[in-house]
């Protein structure tokens, strides 16, 4: 059998130089705490704030969709009032302005000849003149309230540009961060959403609202003859 001798070498001849070039190795790679622990703070703070960059895109991109569709709102709603619902009002007022016409036409006619020609010449003057003076003070109304209804266009005009401006502000933002919006299909559902919402409204107003009276023909003459009583009570002079 064949023996493998090891000689181990004695203390005075170990061999330290490949421990001191490991040393030497060792410290070149070494870095500074203070420099390792700055690049930590920069890093948690550049972690942090696109954290918060994020949060602010969703906040944004909920703040542009919802401004969107206000800014459509802003510009259906006006029109939509001032072209139909106004109508709405105005023949609502008109047929009840009628219905009082044909009570007090119908005492008019239970009268007798005499009374009536009283009425006539002493209440009502000359009705025709009347009349007259009555439709130069009604052109006059109309004429401001159409005057009045271009200032209140040009107010929505001017309310749908500051949303409008808001909604470019957005954009900028989400330029400025490169970020993709989809554009188009929001435009399209709000698109949908006033088709939707113009057939609400005009369902709503047609077999909802028309179908309530606000006042009545019976109150408008008891309250009108309550207060000419009472005006007359109390300014018996006048």
């Amino acid at each position: 059998m064949t023996y493998c001798i090891f000689k181990r070498p004695s203390e005075d001849q170990v061999d330290y130089s490949g421990f001191e070039s490991m040393a030497d190795d060792s410290n070149q790679s070494i870095t500074p705490l203070s420099i390792t622990r700055s690049k930590c703070n920069r890093q948690v703070k550049c972690c942090n704030i696109e954290n918060i960059c994020n949060q602010l895109d969703k906040i944004v991109d909920s703040l542009l969709i919802i401004t969107i569709h206000i800014f459509f709102i802003s510009i259906f709603e006006p029109i939509f009032y001032l072209n139909y619902v106004v109508t709405l009002e105005y023949d609502f007022i008109m047929n009840k302005i009628i219905d009082e016409t044909n009570i007090l036409y119908k005492q008019y006619i239970g009268y007798t000849a005499n009374t009536r020609d009283f009425i006539d010449t002493v209440i009502l003057g000359d009705k025709y003149k009347t009349l007259a003076k009555l439709k130069i003070k009604k052109d006059e109304v109309i004429e401001y309230k159409n005057t009045q209804r271009d200032v209140l266009y040009i107010q929505g005009i001017i309310y749908s540009s500051c949303i409008l401006g808001f909604i470019l502000l957005l954009s900028f933002y989400k330029y400025i961060r490169k970020r993709n919006t989809q554009f188009c299909k929001i435009l399209l559902e709000n698109i949908v959403m006033i088709l939707f919402l113009f057939i609400y409204e005009y369902i709503f107003f047609n077999n909802f609202i028309l179908k309530y009276n606000t006042i009545d023909t019976a109150e408008i003459n008891y309250y009108g003859l309550l207060n000419f009583i009472n005006y007359t009570t109390y300014h018996p002079m006048t």
